[in-house]
């Protein structure tokens, strides 16, 4: 879980675990800004749809949600002061494998926390702690509620026109897939997913994230953008397996990006070159 630093950054140590407090990297403003952000917004949120949540889930619910709140603005308070990282408490799935990570990164630095530690882990022990926030309550009927789904709603709907034009270009290339074209049409797919990461809800910090125009014709102008390129020597993977591989996706978010994931599955699936596609998160 320590996404590093190589390209020799001012004040980074190389190979370094990226933290908050190196002031020039990514995870700096993440901390500092991006995620109080999210937090603040899914407070907001619930403050504005408790009435509406109240009445599809019922009054425990609705009072459950102040429990939420309390806990989510004492989340946000802990980050922005820099406070230590702390166990988790609901008990919950991986709560133990949470909290044993936790004590391995008390042994190896004094006093993990917020911007002092790894910025990757610390960001998914925010998320982690929101999960904890509705367990907490013990209201059975709020569990499974998405905090951000609005948002993706808003994102999916806005992104349609890209999609569509998406789809309108991939269906002829299925429909002429030869071995001089399956190789190019594989780089542009992949281009394709990498680009629409530009969607991801947390890297907008919670606005509505939307792919706008033709995703493939956008690809020229994006490529002075991409710092290292392997997609020859993964199509090389490909076919050293002789087609009928098998190929995971890790998916990360839902909307436009899901929908670039299934276009490279479909095409991975009609080429022959994976007899099987599995998407997980």
């Amino acid at each position: 879980m320590a996404a590093t630093s190589t390209g020799g950054l001012p004040g980074v140590p190389l190979h370094a675990p990226l933290s908050a407090k190196y002031r020039d990297t990514f995870a700096f403003p993440t901390i500092k800004d991006r995620c109080p952000v999210i937090l603040c917004k899914v407070i907001d949120h619930l403050h504005r749809e408790r009435n509406n949540i109240g009445r599809e889930l019922g009054p425990e619910a609705m009072e459950g949600l102040y429990k939420v709140v309390e806990e989510l603005s004492k989340l946000r308070y802990e980050m922005q002061t820099n406070k230590p990282i702390v166990d988790l408490i609901d008990g919950v799935g991986n709560a133990d494998i949470w909290n044993k990570y936790l004590k391995e990164q008390k042994e190896s630095e004094s006093n993990p926390s917020w911007f002092t530690s790894t910025w990757l882990w610390v960001e998914c022990y925010m998320y982690r702690r929101i999960t904890q926030a509705i367990n907490l309550t013990g209201v059975k009927q709020l569990k499974g509620l998405d905090y951000f789904r609005q948002q993706k709603e808003e994102g999916y709907h806005g992104s349609l026109p890209s999609m569509k034009q998406l789809g309108a270009w991939l269906l002829p290339q299925l429909a002429k897939l030869s071995p001089d074209t399956q190789q190019q049409t594989w780089a542009t797919l992949v281009q394709v997913c990498l680009w629409g990461n530009k969607c991801d809800l947390s890297i907008s910090a919670g606005d509505k994230a939307v792919a706008t125009g033709d995703p493939v014709i956008a690809l020229e102008q994006l490529q002075e953008n991409i710092l290292t390129n392997k997609t020859g020597e993964a199509w090389q993977c490909l076919m050293n397996k002789g087609k009928g591989a098998t190929v995971d996706i890790v998916m990360d978010n839902s909307g436009f990006e899901l929908f670039t994931d299934l276009c490279l599955a479909e095409f991975l699936v009609a080429s022959g070159m994976a007899s099987q596609v599995n998407f997980g998160h």
